[in-house]
This record gives C-alpha cells, structure tokens and sequence, in this order.
C-alpha cells in the first residue's frame, strides 16, 4: 500500500473518515509518512492522531484498547484475533484464512467506502474460539515427539 500513490490515498481518505464516528490512532512508520507527505492530501494526517513507531508491548495495548484494527500487516492480523479485536485488513489476500471464516478479519480492497463500511460495521464476529490456531500444547507435544514420550 506505501508504494502505491492510489491506494495510499485512498486510505488516508477512509481513515479521516472513519475518524469523524472513531478517534483513529495511528503509529506510522517513517517511509509511510514519508510517501504521505508526497501525496495531494498530506494534510490530512493532521486530522488523526498519529504515533511514533511503537515498541511491541506499546502496540499491544495499543491494540487491547482498540474497537477496531485497519492494517495491512499479516501479524497484526494474527494479533488481533489473539487480542480479540475485530480487524480489518487492507489487502488482496492473507495467509490468516481462518481469521476470515469466523468474521475476526475482513478482507478489503483499498478502497475507501469499502474501507469505512466494514471498520464502521457494527457486525460481529462468531464466538471467539481458543483453538482456532491450535491448543497451546504444541511445545510439549514435540518434545515428547523428539523424546519418543507417548503424548
């Protein structure tokens, strides 16, 4: 999305608008704002709160606090459904199917009614589930692997 002129764009319009309903907080890498500040519209990230990159443990409160997450990273994909925060994800694909079936993540183009239709959706997830990806014991489950332990 950074590389892109288009999508960049459009995004940074979804945001301000979803801004209007929900406080966006957004911690921006330095090439991010770098290739904003080359848009039309670089103004506009003055209408959000903008951040810092943030340490890990920063950004996951960040992300325990938030209604909903807009990204284009796949672990933040992945986080948010351990965080149990519903997530939007700007992208054609993911690796994180599972996130899609049970309606944690929704795949969205980089475009911006798109984009504000699902963060604003009011819709909600099936039952988180634990398991989705796997039960927590794979680490014994391999040494005993290893060890030659029955499980």
């Amino acid at each position: 999305n950074t590389d892109n002129l288009r999508r960049l764009t459009n995004i940074l319009d979804a945001l301000v608008e979803i801004n209007k309903d929900i406080q966006v907080v957004m911690p921006i890498h330095p090439r991010t704002r770098k290739k904003i500040s080359e848009t039309p519209n670089s103004e506009k990230l003055n209408e959000l709160l903008v951040l810092q990159p943030l340490s890990y443990l920063e950004m996951l409160r960040l992300q325990i606090s938030a209604k909903r997450i807009i990204t284009d990273s796949g672990g933040l994909q992945k986080e948010a459904y351990f965080n149990k925060v519903p997530c939007v994800t700007i992208r054609d694909e993911t690796e994180w199917e599972e996130t899609l079936k049970y309606g944690w993540n929704k795949l969205v183009k980089a475009n911006p009614k798109e984009i504000v239709d699902n963060v604003l959706s009011d819709s909600d997830p099936q039952p988180h589930s634990s398991s989705l990806f796997g039960d927590g014991n794979a680490a014994s489950c391999i040494v005993n692997h290893l060890t030659g332990q029955a499980p």
